[in-house]
C-alpha cells in the first residue's frame, strides 16, 4: 500500500469544508468524513485508476446532489499518494 502524504492545502481545505457542513448538518459532515476514509482506501489499492486533471489525478467523490474533487498526486517510484486539494465539485479550480 502507498503511503499518503497529506499537503497542507488539502487540510486546510477539508477542515473548511467540514466545518462548513458541520454548522448546515453535522451528521452530513460525519457522513463526509467517513466517506473520504472508505475513498482512501480505494485509492490506496489502485492509485493510478483516475484520470488525469492537468499535471495531477483527480478522483470524483459523489456526496449529496454532486460532490467533492480530490485533487492528487501519484508517485510510483517512492510509492507515495499525496493529497493536494479537496474542494466541492461547484467550486471553481484548484488555485
Amino acid at each position: 500500500m502507498p503511503q499518503i502524504i497529506y499537503a497542507p492545502e488539502f487540510i486546510s481545505d477539508f477542515e473548511r469544508v467540514y466545518a462548513f457542513l458541520a454548522e448546515k448538518n453535522p451528521s452530513a459532515a460525519q457522513r463526509l468524513a467517513k466517506l473520504l476514509n472508505e475513498k482512501l482506501e480505494l485509492l490506496s489499492s489502485i492509485p493510478k485508476a483516475f484520470p488525469f486533471f492537468s499535471e495531477f489525478r483527480i478522483y470524483l467523490l459523489e456526496f449529496g446532489s454532486s460532490g467533492y474533487a480530490l485533487l492528487y498526486d501519484y508517485d510510483e517510484e517512492l510509492n507515495r499518494i499525496s493529497l493536494l486539494r479537496i474542494k466541492h465539485q461547484k467550486e471553481a479550480g484548484f488555485a
